[in-house]
């Protein structure tokens, strides 16, 4: 698929680890950036494949760019890995982040 930008390449052809294909940050993260993040967690959850572990939204290589840009997120508004799970599980794109920190 010479030629062609990244977007419209297969999945196949992605390089999830490279930097130039991730989802820049917003400079200032509000709380809808936080909704975003939290419904791009939820929505794009993983598979399992015989090739591995792939998004259900996308059928993207988990974790997709929106997963990988929803932690980000919330990993820049002081939450630990363990604080972004119990997010997802409670899947509620509302919720008070401070409580899901002093939770985890």
């Amino acid at each position: 698929m010479d030629g062609l930008p990244a977007a419209a390449q297969s999945p196949e052809s992605e390089e999830p680890e490279s930097e130039e294909w991730e989802i820049p940050l917003p400079v200032w993260i509000g709380e809808e950036h936080v909704r975003f993040a939290v419904r791009a967690l939820v929505l794009h959850l993983p598979g399992d494949e015989p090739t591995g572990p792939r998004c259900l939204w996308d059928e993207h290589p988990h974790p997709c760019r929106l997963a990988r840009w929803g932690r980000r997120v919330l990993a820049a508004r002081g939450l630990s890995d363990e604080a972004i799970d119990v997010v997802v599980q409670r899947a509620d794109p509302y919720i008070d982040l401070s409580i899901v920190m002093d939770e985890a």
